[in-house]
C-alpha cells in the first residue's frame, strides 16, 4: 500500500471518528484534523489545514492550543479551553517520538464539554432550590411549635419539641422520663393535641396511687367477666 492511499485512509478515520482528533507535525502545523472541531472554534472548516497552533493562539482562537503545550513539554497533557463562541472544550494531547527520541506529531482530542456542565449547572441550581425549600420547611415547622402552649428556649427544649411533633400523629408508643416537676405531663399533653386523637379525651394517670397488685389491671385493662367476678366478691364481704 503506497503512502497516497495510506493519508486517504487516514483522513477518512480521523474525518468519521466521533472523537475530535486533531495531528500536528513538530513545528506545530495542522496536518489532519476533524471538520467539526473547528466550527466549535468559530473556524471555517477549510481554514485549518497547514495553519500553525501558534498562530491561532496569537489570533485567540486556542486558549491555549494543546498541541503547543505538548510540544513544548513533550509529554501528555490535557487541558479546558474555553473558545470564543462560548463552548468549554477538553483538549487531550499525546506526543509522538521516532526511532531517534525525536518529537515528530501531536495527536489530540478535543471533546465538547459545554452540555455536560450546563447539566450541570442546572442540577446544582436545583440542588440549591431544594435546600431551599428543605429550609422553609423546617422554618414553618419552626414556626407551627409555636402555636402550641408551649415556649422553648434551650436548644435541648426545642428539639424534644421537634421530637414531639415528628411523632405525635404516629402510632408510636411514647415513653417519657423524667424526676418529678420537669413538666412530663406537659409534654404529654403536648404530644395529645398534635395526635390524630386530639379531639378525645386526655385522661391523666397518678400511677403512684395505684397499688402494685391492681397496676397491670387498671392500666391494661380487665378481662372480660373479670370486673364482675371482683365487684362480687367484693359485695360478699360486705
Amino acid at each position: 500500500m503506497d503512502d497516497r492511499m495510506l493519508e486517504q485512509e487516514l483522513k477518512k478515520i480521523i474525518e468519521t471518528s466521533n472523537n475530535n482528533i486533531t495531528i500536528t507535525d513538530e513545528k506545530g502545523i495542522i496536518l489532519y484534523s476533524h471538520p467539526k472541531l473547528w466550527e466549535i472554534y468559530g473556524m471555517e472548516p477549510a481554514s485549518y489545514i497547514g495553519t500553525s497552533v501558534y498562530q491561532l493562539e496569537k489570533e485567540g482562537l486556542l486558549t491555549p492550543s494543546i498541541n503547543a503545550l505538548v510540544l513544548k513539554e513533550k509529554k501528555a497533557m490535557r487541558i479546558m479551553q474555553h473558545t470564543q463562541t462560548g463552548h468549554v472544550v477538553m483538549s487531550t494531547g499525546y506526543p509522538i517520538f521516532n526511532k531517534e527520541g525525536l518529537l515528530v506529531r501531536v495527536i489530540s482530542y478535543g471533546q465538547d464539554q459545554t452540555e455536560i456542565l450546563q447539566l450541570q449547572e442546572q442540577y446544582e441550581q436545583l440542588q440549591r432550590i431544594v435546600k431551599g425549600y428543605q429550609t422553609e420547611v423546617e422554618d414553618l415547622r419552626e414556626k407551627e411549635l409555636d402555636y402550641h402552649d408551649m415556649i422553648a428556649r434551650s436548644n435541648a427544649t426545642k428539639q424534644i419539641l421537634k421530637t414531639i411533633h415528628n411523632v405525635a400523629k404516629t402510632d408510636a408508643t411514647i415513653l417519657l422520663l423524667g424526676p418529678s416537676g420537669v413538666g412530663k405531663s406537659t409534654f404529654a399533653r403536648s404530644v395529645h393535641n398534635q395526635s390524630n386523637r386530639k379531639k378525645e379525651p386526655f385522661i391523666e394517670v397518678n400511677c403512684s396511687t395505684i397499688p402494685e397488685s391492681l397496676f397491670e389491671s387498671e392500666i391494661f385493662g380487665y378481662e372480660p367477666g373479670s370486673l364482675q367476678s371482683k365487684q362480687t366478691r367484693k359485695a360478699g364481704s360486705d
